[in-house]
């Protein structure tokens, strides 16, 4: 584009780092292509993002991806929410009982 570019702001680095990439590769080119047409100056920042990409869905990126991470988080989040019924919360999660009583003491979870 014919832009000389020497800095991007952490917080556009980041938001492009949480975003959800539907589009894959061609998705981030466009993103990108759309912030240096929006960039005044040689500095990307967060400002240079539409609107609409900042309130996208984004992934959280200091959680874990690691799959039992994520399922431990969400059996907690259901026995909260079900206040400790492990029964409701079974039923919810979609599983037997015995399964979750064999994950909460996989979890560590009392």
């Amino acid at each position: 584009m014919g832009k000389r570019i020497d800095h991007i702001d952490k917080e556009y680095i980041t938001a492009m780092k949480r975003h959800i990439w539907h589009g894959n590769v061609r998705e981030l080119r466009n993103v990108v292509e759309r912030s240096l047409i929006m960039t005044d100056g040689n500095a990307i920042t967060i400002d240079a993002l539409t609107p609409d990409f900042k309130t996208t869905q984004q992934v959280d990126v200091s959680d874990s991806l690691v799959l039992e991470d994520i399922e431990r988080k969400h059996i907690l989040k259901v026995m909260e929410y079900t206040r400790g019924n492990k029964a409701e919360a079974a039923r919810l999660l979609g599983i037997g009982i015995a399964t979750l009583y064999r994950k909460l003491e996989n979890y560590g979870i009392k």
